[in-house]
């Protein structure tokens, strides 16, 4: 839970999902039903989100579900797959803009030649590494060194923070309707 500071209300929960495409195969029906039981739980009781109205919607012990996986295929893999669960059972949540997803870079981009105090450049696909990379090199003279994130676990505890938990830092994105219709036809 993220907790407001000013009033210390819980204002987010964030179901932590773990997985990687190997456990796939040793996925049973008593594993699934666990997993079910798990997100549904932490989503509050999914067949009364199923047709929630606001009053259901207030009592809520949070504003917002903030999904966070891992930059890589598995990972944008489990975020469609959990889009597709949201919309399926906890659809009042998005329709009130109360499911969010993080953005984790792919890449951090650290420019050489200027300095401690520089900030690090955050690249979120291939192509944007890319288009930095050489922004970057013409700015500085110097290519960046450049870091691709395997996974969250491979980020430093304080990048981790700052690039994908720190409300004030990370990029988040609210989930629409469109954007779970773009999961669909991808």
């Amino acid at each position: 839970m993220w907790m407001n500071p000013a009033s210390g209300v819980a204002v987010e929960t964030v179901p932590i999902v773990r997985g990687t495409a190997q456990s796939g195969g040793r996925l049973t029906l008593d594993t699934f039903d666990h997993f079910d039981r798990i997100i549904r739980s932490g989503l509050a009781d999914a067949t009364a989100l199923e047709h929630a109205g606001p009053d259901q919607l207030a009592a809520l012990r949070f504003e917002r579900v903030v999904l966070l996986m891992d930059p890589d295929a598995d990972g944008i893999h489990i975020g469609a797959l959990m889009l597709l669960y949201m919309q399926r059972w906890a659809q009042p949540l998005i329709n009130t803009g109360r499911v969010a997803m993080v953005r984790a870079p792919m890449f951090v981009l650290e420019p050489t030649g200027t300095g401690e105090g520089t900030p690090p450049v955050l690249a979120y696909t291939p192509n944007d590494c890319q288009a930095r990379v050489q922004a970057l090199a013409a700015e500085h003279g110097a290519p960046p060194r450049v870091q691709a994130v395997r996974g969250l676990a491979s980020m430093a505890p304080m990048a981790l923070s700052a690039y994908c938990v720190d409300p004030a830092t990370r990029r988040l994105d609210t989930v629409t309707q469109a954007s779970i219709r773009a999961v669909i036809d991808t």
